[in-house]
């Protein structure tokens, strides 16, 4: 008998020491390597300036007056329309995509979408507007170039100097940097009332193979679009439209 009880209390003390043994996990350290953020090397005000394009058949004109590498600032002109801008930056590989929205409280206004792929003054753009009405416009845009001040030499910086304050017959035009113009007159006056009140009307200019083209916002003075030829006399530069009408200087 008491053989038997050895026997069954030895088996016991094995099957508790079986039950006992358990796996010993082993938790090894892993030295984790902080991400390394690559330098942003990209000279952003390269991007400041002022860029012209065909937009569906007409020019446009949009400055980028500020660029980070997330913001950038700016408006556009079109046909004498002036439109603030403003958007983000992304920079991939350096090729920079810039979205920039229009306000949003005019019927026509929308977002720009614009590619440069590194220091590229020609960038590609994509229009698209917010009503979904108009139609997307795909264009490409060149960075204007700044050319010295030449009295004799007339170029796209200097035709603002020249032409700042020009007239005509019927009224005064006011060229700027920008691309944008202003045509200010006086109509008719109103014989019962006696009032008279001066008229504006905008539009964008571009000069491009010794001719300046205007493109105005719909008016009943002018036509959609008119190209004046630029000649020079002994003394000064004289712009001739195709129907004859010609805005001199107004300092001569």
């Amino acid at each position: 008998m008491l053989k038997i009880t050895l026997i069954l209390t030895s088996v016991f003390l094995f099957v508790s020491c079986q039950e006992k043994l358990e796996p010993i996990e082993v938790i090894k350290e892993v030295e984790v390597q902080p991400e390394l953020i690559e330098e942003d090397y990209f000279n952003y005000d390269t991007l400041k300036g002022i860029y012209t394009g065909d937009f569906a058949g007409s020019k446009i004109r949009i400055i980028v007056n500020y660029s980070s590498n997330t913001n950038a600032i700016g408006y556009n002109i079109h046909k004498g329309l002036q439109r603030n801008i403003s958007g983000k930056v992304l920079n991939s590989n350096d090729t920079i995509f810039m979205t920039l929205a229009e306000p949003g409280d005019h019927k026509y206004d929308g977002v720009f979408n614009l590619t440069f792929i590194g220091e590229d003054q020609h960038p590609t753009a994509i229009w698209a507007s917010n009503s979904g009405k108009i139609k997307p416009k795909t264009f490409s845009l060149t960075k204007k170039v700044v050319e010295e001040f030449d009295d004799d030499k007339l170029n796209e910086n200097s035709i603002p100097a020249y032409f700042d304050s020009a007239m005509d017959s019927i009224g005064i035009y006011n060229f700027d940097e920008d691309g944008f113009v202003v045509f200010i007159y006086y109509p008719s006056s109103d014989k019962e009332n006696r009032i008279e009140q001066y008229q504006e009307i905008k539009g964008t200019w571009s000069f491009n193979d010794k001719k300046i083209t205007i493109d105005w916002e719909n008016n009943d003075l002018f036509g959609s679009s008119e190209i004046f030829s630029v000649i020079k006399n002994d003394y000064e530069f004289h712009m001739i439209e195709e129907g004859g009408r010609t805005i001199t200087p107004s300092y001569w």
